[in-house]
């Protein structure tokens, strides 16, 4: 499983970091609704290119691992009467979600107003200054605090898995002990100078000796590029980068199935349960195959 996801980004774009294959995608924007360049937000949004970043059951991108992920479309809540999206409290030094919080709609009109934007795009990943999240917080009573940026972003379908996927969140899991592996990956070479791996957040820990970190790009060439694959674990939990890029090598000459995805949540840090929920949803959405 892996994490990752593109975006339709307003104001500034933020490195936010892609870890898992779990995600909604959408066309990246700025405030003037122009194209910006493409970048996986890794957390929510299925990063179509090839992927950016990734730590599964979170969607948020990067390259789709089961067949479904590379063909299937975002599929995002919205229905012929409601919609629905999820704003994301950003905490300033991991850029990492401290808070979520849901919002259901009969039309995003609300929505476009309070952000006074006429182009506004449902299915788009926004990112909010401290005068919009303000502006959009208190009219639906949120606690939010001072000076907070935010993302807003469409509601996805892992959303409403028992237990909150990694994607996006990281840095933060990792610091509090909680995720013992990380792992990113992106086209290589990249299109862009903007990097959608986030190795600056990451970087800093790894040189006070918090996270240990190995890149490597992979020889299997998609579409004209390869992947630069960008793995951090704690010290004592180094070993799951062998056994990642182990596990990678395998899936890529024997094809991907249920037992690699099982043992690659398992390096990632998820829960048996919660790689069994994971699956269960992936297969209804599948039509039970």
């Amino acid at each position: 499983m892996f994490d990752s996801h593109v975006v339709c980004v307003r104001l500034n774009v933020r490195p936010f970091d892609i870890e898992s294959s779990h995600s909604h995608t959408a066309t990246p924007k700025d405030r003037n609704g122009s194209r910006a360049a493409d970048r996986g937000l890794a957390r929510f949004g299925l990063r179509m290119p090839l992927a950016c970043g990734s730590d599964r059951p979170g969607a948020v991108i990067g390259l789709m691992v089961l067949d479904w992920r590379q063909s299937e479309a975002p599929n995002f809540e919205h229905s012929d009467m409601i919609v629905k999206f999820i704003l994301e409290i950003i905490d300033a030094n991991t850029a990492c979600p401290a808070k979520s919080f849901a919002i259901e709609l009969p039309d995003p009109s609300v929505v476009s107003s309070l952000l006074e934007d006429e182009e506004f795009d449902a299915h788009c990943v926004y990112e909010l200054d401290a005068h919009d999240t303000a502006r959009i917080s208190a009219h639906f009573g949120f606690s939010v605090g001072e000076s907070a940026s935010a993302i807003l972003r469409p509601r996805h379908w892992l959303d409403d898995l028992p237990y909150q996927v990694h994607t996006n969140r990281e840095l933060a899991l990792m610091l509090d002990g909680v995720k013992p592996f990380a792992a990113f990956a992106a086209e290589y070479p990249s299109l862009t100078d903007d990097s959608v791996i986030p190795e600056r957040l990451f970087d800093r820990y790894v040189a006070a000796g918090r996270f240990v970190k190995r890149e490597y790009v992979g020889t299997k060439v998609l579409k004209g590029y390869r992947t630069r694959r960008v793995l951090y674990a704690r010290p004592d939990e180094a070993w799951r980068i062998d056994a990642y890029i182990l596990l990678w090598h395998t899936g890529e000459v024997t094809g991907w199935n249920e037992a690699l995805e099982r043992m690659e949540g398992f390096l990632l840090g998820y829960e048996e349960w919660q790689t069994d929920a994971y699956i269960l949803a992936v297969k209804a959405r599948m039509g039970g195959q």
